[in-house]
């Protein structure tokens, strides 16, 4: 295992489909990721909302570690994005 710097996910929230980018701040990690299934759960119970969504799909790019960069080509994983909200107020 190594540490990594600060990582940042960039994707677009409402079409998970789409490429997203994986990156650290000190440049270390700097990969692609293109989903190509997502399994998602969306719950509402009397106190919690849960929006879960894990695509599955192939990582490319470039991984240093120990200063030697690695190159990965098609390299199968998941991503996740999850969102939960306390308890909700309904009206009638």
């Amino acid at each position: 295992m190594y540490p990594l710097a600060d990582v940042r996910f960039e994707y677009r929230d409402m079409e998970l489909m789409r490429p997203w980018k994986v990156t650290t701040m000190d440049g270390s990690v700097d990969l692609r990721f293109q989903p190509v299934y997502v399994h998602a759960e969306n719950r509402e119970e009397a106190l919690v909302r849960s929006k879960f969504e894990q695509p599955m799909g192939l990582f490319e790019g470039t991984v240093t570690v120990g200063g030697k960069a690695l190159q990965l080509s098609n390299v199968p994983g998941v991503t996740k994005s999850q969102s939960t909200r306390g308890p909700h107020r309904s009206t009638l």
